[in-house]
C-alpha cells in the first residue's frame, strides 16, 4: 500500500515513470506476499491516478478488477470504494445515469452498514449526478444530508467537495 501511495504522489509530482515503477512494485509486493487487500488498494490507487490523467478506460479496468476481488473477499468497505471510483469515472465521461447508479449502490451499502463516511460520499455523489441532471431539489437535499454526516468526521476533502457542490446548487437554484 505504501508503494502505491508513493506512486500516486510521484504521479502528482509529474514523474510518471517513477509513479509506474512504484505501482509495479506495489503490485509485485502484494502478489509475492499474498496481500490481497494491498493488491486491491493498489488497483484503486492506480484507478484514482488514471482518473486524474483522463485515462478513463484504464481507471475503469483497475477499479473493476479491485472491486471484483473485494467482492470475493466479502469486504464491503472495499466494494464501496469501488463504487466510489467507478462512479467518478462514469461522471467524468458524462454517464450521469451510471454515476448515479454507482453512487446509489455506495449509499445503500453504507447505510446498511451504518458507515457514516461512505454514506456521506454516496449522498453527495448522488447529489452531484442530480445537480448535473437539473434535479436541483434532490441535489440540495443530498448535499445537506451529506454535510450533516460529514460534520462529525475528519474528512476535510469531502467536506470541501460537498460544500462546493452545495454552493453551486444553491446558486443554480437562484439563491
Amino acid at each position: 500500500e505504501a508503494y502505491s501511495q508513493l506512486g500516486y504522489v510521484a504521479g502528482l509530482a509529474r514523474m510518471p515513470a517513477v509513479a509506474e515503477r512504484y505501482f509495479a512494485r506495489a503490485l509485485a509486493t502484494a502478489e509475492s506476499t499474498g496481500d490481497v487487500l494491498g493488491w486491491i488498494k493498489t488497483r484503486y490507487t492506480v484507478a484514482a491516478y488514471q482518473i486524474g490523467l483522463g485515462g478513463w478506460d484504464l481507471a475503469r479496468t483497475e477499479a473493476a478488477a479491485a472491486q471484483a476481488r473485494a467482492r470475493e473477499l466479502r469486504n464491503p468497505q472495499e466494494v464501496e470504494v469501488g463504487h466510489t471510483i467507478l462512479g467518478h469515472v462514469d461522471f467524468c465521461v458524462g454517464d450521469l445515469a451510471g454515476s448515479r447508479q454507482a453512487s446509489q449502490a455506495l449509499l445503500d451499502s453504507a447505510r446498511a452498514r451504518a458507515n457514516k463516511q461512505h454514506e456521506a460520499w454516496g449522498l453527495y455523489t448522488v447529489g452531484r449526478a442530480d445537480l448535473y441532471a437539473d434535479r436541483l431539489e434532490d441535489a440540495l437535499a443530498g448535499f445537506e444530508q451529506a454535510a450533516a454526516r460529514l460534520a462529525d468526521l475528519r474528512d476535510h476533502a469531502s467536506s470541501i467537495l460537498c460544500g462546493g457542490l452545495h454552493a453551486w446548487a444553491v446558486a443554480r437554484a437562484g439563491d
